[in-house]
């Protein structure tokens, strides 16, 4: 098993539990939207169906995650 192997492996589990979470949060909550912020949020919004805040609100929200779902909230 080469390096690739194992980190193919790992990213498919990472999005796994990832994914698993956001859909449990997400029906116990009855949300209708998910909001992905925070470095890696293109990489994981399209697998959660989610808007990647970086596109929404700029490079701010990658560094500032909770400041870019304020930053969307307000305009709700």
């Amino acid at each position: 098993m080469g390096a690739a192997s194992v980190a193919e492996s790992f990213w498919q589990a990472q999005r796994k539990v990832v994914c698993d979470a956001v859909e449990s949060v997400k029906k116990k909550s009855h949300a209708d939207k998910i909001l992905v912020g925070g470095i890696g949020s293109h990489v994981f919004a399209p697998f959660v169906n989610g808007s990647d805040l970086t596109k929404d609100v700029g490079v701010p929200a990658d560094a500032l995650p909770a400041y870019a779902v304020w930053q969307i909230g307000r305009r709700l």
